[in-house]
């Protein structure tokens, strides 16, 4: 088995070296290169896979380490400490940060206190950090790897890199004119998920996240804390779970049509339900690029905490942009942040960016007589102060690419509100090329652009979709729909939990 994971390992260290990544991206020294929870009993080997495995593998880097360890113990504990505290620390460590800064004063304390490249410094340096990141933005490809490894050396392999949620690929038949809308992030409520959670579908995606994130969903959803669920890490994943066993639920009591919708959408961490429930990604790949986003999101907030949101409704989209040029303006920042962040409605916006420049676009809104203007000490999501997140949903899609597949329904999406995939790949030559396309354009666009939402159920309008079900723990999109169209309002029905 050690040896099955030291191969695995190595070959992903060959074709994922860290330095090619950081050009790739071209990130700046305080950006969080890899930010992702761990945590699988395999956590602890591949953090110290180096010293309990290459090590005994390459015998003269083995002995410069025992001497080092034995003439300089003071030196050799300062420098585990070190590792320990950039590269997550324990069994238990929930997540692991490296910074391009960060990684740059750890090569130079190993160059001072172990020597020149390509001896112990070099092998740390290179392969250490690069294992731990590796094994966490592409766990599935290693396991798979790893079992082919166990396989070729006579083990019995452990099934780690194959689908947790077998997919529903049952014939469906004529698709209906109704669409399925998920809701996003902070519709949440204490309590929700609960009363779907013994069906058996939704027991089985509980589990399979319990295992993924470390932590019970259901709890979280259930009984909190409050400020917890509503924390940028936790809601998306509390969130994705609710849309998921709502979908559940109407599939429970309307199996026939809810397998036969002829559009999907969702708004915010709504739009990877959809992504999953058409089909495009597993159940466990929306996950984990959920929670992704959610954790990228928390430290981009960290590093920026003077954020703020602004509803405005009873503005024209055009003065509404001035205004937000003008507050910009007046705030004396040479980069500000102040932008229309979601088009929920005909007038009706939400404007993020730092928290002096949305005061000011407040206070102008007021005097231009806006309907409702309403400040929120909220994180301001779809604006460029959320531009960093993108790099952790590349990172995921690249991770999973081979299980991207064409939907069986329209899918709309948030970041281009008239653009939607065709079901079972309409007209393309080459459908899944397009798939992959949408999802690392818009998904990662929608990150730090504005959200469409309101062009998105004009779209599916005029695509004529008659009759719209909601699933997820409120009424939030049904409300939102009242002012977009009242005879689609009338033609909706909400599927809670």
């Amino acid at each position: 088995e050690w040896r099955a994971l030291y191969y695995a390992l190595c070959k992903f260290n060959q074709l994922n070296r860290t330095g090619i990544e950081w050009k790739a991206w071209g990130p700046q020294a305080d950006e969080i290169i890899y930010s992702y929870p761990d945590t699988s009993p395999y956590y602890f080997i591949t953090l110290y896979v180096f010293l309990d495995v290459f090590a005994k593998v390459c015998a003269p880097t083995a002995r410069k380490i025992e001497r080092f360890k034995g003439d300089t113990p003071v030196e050799w504990e300062s420098l585990m400490k070190k590792l320990e505290a950039v590269a997550g620390g324990n069994e238990y460590a929930q997540h692991n940060r490296i910074t391009v800064k960060q990684f740059m004063e750890m090569k130079r304390h190993w160059n001072k206190h172990i020597g020149v490249p390509r001896d112990i410094h070099a092998a740390l340096a290179d392969f250490l950090p690069g294992m731990c990141n590796i094994f966490r933005i592409r766990k599935c490809a290693v396991m798979q790897e790893y079992d082919r490894k166990l396989t070729e050396f006579g083990a019995e392999p452990v099934g780690q890199g194959l689908p947790d949620v077998a997919p529903d690929n049952a014939p469906r038949g004529e698709l209906l004119a109704q669409a399925v809308l998920f809701a996003g992030d902070g519709s949440h409520k204490l309590g929700m998920v609960k009363s779907a959670a013994e069906l058996p579908r939704v027991r089985e995606k509980l589990a399979v996240a319990k295992r993924i994130l470390g932590f019970d969903v259901l709890d979280l959803c259930v009984n909190g804390p409050p400020e917890k669920l509503e924390s940028l890490e936790y809601n998306g994943v509390a969130m994705y779970m609710a849309g998921w066993a709502a979908y559940e639920k109407f599939l429970y009591e309307e199996a026939d049509n809810a397998r036969r919708v002829g559009a999907i959408a969702g708004i915010e961490v709504g739009e990877y339900v959809a992504l999953s429930v058409a089909g495009i990604i597993p159940f466990e790949v929306g996950l984990e690029l959920v929670h992704a986003r959610g954790k990228a999101m928390q430290e981009a907030s960290l590093l920026i905490p003077d954020q703020a949101v602004c509803s405005v409704a009873g503005l024209a989209e055009e003065r509404v942009d001035q205004l937000c040029q003008l507050a910009k303006a007046s705030s004396g920042l040479e980069k500000d942040v102040c932008q229309i962040a979601t088009a929920l409605f005909p007038k009706g916006y939400v404007v993020g960016g730092r928290s002096k420049t949305i005061n000011a676009f407040h206070d102008l809104a007021m005097e231009e007589k806006a309907l409702q203007v309403k400040v929120m000490q909220q994180k301001a999501i779809h604006t460029p102060l959320m531009h960093p997140v993108q790099w952790a949903i590349k990172a995921k899609l690249r991770e999973h690419r081979h299980k991207i597949q064409v939907p069986w329904c329209d899918v709309y999406f948030n970041g281009n509100g008239s653009f939607y995939l065709p079901a079972c790949g309409g007209d393309y030559k080459e459908p899944l090329v397009e798939v992959e396309f949408a999802l690392n354009r818009f998904l990662c666009e929608t990150c730090w652009s504005p959200l469409r939402w309101e062009l998105v159920m004009l779209t599916m309008l005029e695509n004529k979709i008659t009759h719209f079900i909601e699933c997820g723990p409120s009424q939030q999109l049904k409300k939102l729909l009242k002012r977009i169209s009242k005879e689609a309002f009338e033609n909706t029905i909400c599927i809670t939990v």
